[in-house]
């Protein structure tokens, strides 16, 4: 099974869920397509297993994160923005996977994504109670723009850097890392 999945990432993120084919699949991981079948039931399933087994470490260091702070303040939002962010930095084939999902559409998210989201908002529901998190808010546009200011920098930042006349790299990361925290962190933050 883990050659399936191996295989079947490094098809999908080259050539994207659409134009991949489980033949392809099976050739490169040297088995049947019976058994992708066997395994995974459809290409779609297929698909999820791999989107799971590559933010599986992700997911599972948020949740204890979040679970270890019951009540979300600034130092949860910013450990856990960076910790998204260095994730994507050091494993650049996931935001390559979400660039093709957007291209692609046809979105579908897998359990591990589903119950990170609903505990994420509960944890900024417990933080709008408590004051940490701004009442003006909504949660779910909160983690929108959690990932998008994210994501979108690991798939944009070669074009910020040629109109900035900058060249990427690990300090303009940096940079960029440190800004995105103050202006989320603050922007968030109850009063």
């Amino acid at each position: 099974m883990a050659r399936i999945l191996k295989a079947a990432a490094t098809i999908f993120l080259k050539k994207g869920y659409a134009k991949t084919a489980l033949s392809e699949i099976a050739t490169a991981a040297s088995v049947t397509k019976s058994l992708i079948y066997h395994h995974f039931g459809s290409k779609k399933e297929l698909w999820l297993a791999v989107k799971e087994s590559l933010f599986k470490s992700y997911c599972d260091e948020q949740m204890a994160m979040i679970e270890a702070r019951p009540e979300p303040n600034a130092a949860l939002m910013r450990d856990s923005l960076e910790g998204y962010f260095r994730f994507l930095q050091s494993r650049p084939e996931i935001p390559r996977l979400l660039g093709w999902i957007a291209l692609e559409g046809g979105y579908s998210p897998g359990k591990q994504e589903k119950d990170l989201f609903a505990r994420a908002l509960e944890a900024l529901e417990v933080g709008r109670k408590t004051g940490e998190v701004r009442e003006d808010l909504d949660p779910a546009m909160i983690l929108a723009l959690f990932d998008a200011v994210t994501e979108y920098w690991m798939l944009g930042r070669p074009r910020f850097a040629q109109l900035a006349g900058l060249e990427p790299s690990p300090e303009l990361d940096q940079r960029y890392l440190e800004t995105m925290v103050k202006v989320f962190v603050v922007g968030v933050r109850g009063r």
